[in-house]
């Protein structure tokens, strides 16, 4: 039995606050006005779905790919017409003649009522999307890596899956971390042409114009955190920019951090202080550590 979902849904419920933390924004429980500087993103994401079968979505781990898909794009292709359905749990073993099974298991509560009636009259999932959504209907294969990295063996036979897929009337988007793209390029990637697939890869946060409303959703509310403790937060971002590693600055970082210092205060306002103290300890352990 898998506990790990039930355990993650009653620390989300006891622990509730103004930011996200180290986790994916989710549809229904996050504010899409929390997912900020990606405005033209959305807008060229969609082109691309409109444009070609399948669409690889990548970026560096903690850019925002999940939070980006849930609040923004899935809402997004709703408005525009499309059917999006996300699968996203790998932890099954796909066999050939059951990977339909897996994604359909997956998506089956939320298919149109006149999909669920022809799957239930023999349908295939794929050929019923392709028949009554015609390029309308779009699957996200999210957290892709997780198939490439714990069930190696049935890879191959998904990308035959895919590519059955694209070359029928229904979209594809693979989202998965930079690091694994590689595995869908090359002799024993993904066989289809340069016309039917595109990539996109989400570039990081880096504006401090941007960064500062992430900050700011609690900023305006005394109980949240104070003017002086954003402008200390943007000074330590802007100097990280500056002296520290790229991939060790990022927006995954700057949520857990608020989040810790929230926590840390048991719900009161975060001040200058607060993010002082922090940074003090934080130099302290790594000078003892080396």
């Amino acid at each position: 039995m898998n506990l790990l979902p039930a355990w993650r849904a009653r620390v989300e419920e006891a622990i509730r606050t103004p930011w996200p933390g180290p986790r994916p924004m989710r549809a229904g429980r996050d504010d899409p006005a929390a997912l900020v500087g990606r405005v033209d993103d959305s807008r060229e994401f969609v082109k691309l779905i409109y444009k070609t079968p399948l669409v690889v979505f990548t970026g560096r781990s903690g850019v925002g790919k999940t939070s980006m898909l849930q609040v923004d794009l899935l809402p997004t292709l709703l408005g525009n017409g499309y059917k999006p359905l996300v699968v996203n749990d790998w932890s099954s073993s796909p066999k050939a003649s059951s990977f339909d099974e897996l994604v359909l298991g997956q998506v089956y509560e939320k298919l149109p009522p006149r999909v669920r009636v022809a799957i239930k009259r023999g349908g295939s999932l794929l050929a019923t999307l392709g028949d009554l959504y015609p390029d309308r209907g779009v699957l996200i294969l999210d957290q892709f890596e997780e198939l490439i990295r714990y069930q190696p063996r049935e890879f191959q036979r998904v990308l035959r899956w895919i590519e059955d897929a694209a070359r029928g009337h229904v979209r594809i988007v693979i989202s998965l971390r930079v690091e694994h793209e590689h595995n869908l390029n090359g002799e024993f990637g993904i066989r289809l042409g340069a016309v039917e697939w595109e990539r996109f890869e989400l570039k990081p946060i880096t504006h401090l114009e941007h960064v500062r409303r992430v900050i700011q959703r609690g900023e305006g509310r005394s109980d949240r955190i104070s003017p002086a403790a954003v402008n200390l937060l943007l000074e330590e971002w802007r100097k990280a920019g500056d002296t520290g590693d790229p991939k060790d600055r990022g927006l995954l970082h700057l949520q857990a951090l608020l989040f810790v210092l929230w926590v840390a205060k048991k719900n009161k306002s975060i001040t200058a202080h607060d993010v002082w103290r922090l940074k003090a300890r934080l130099e302290s352990r790594r000078a003892a550590a080396g």
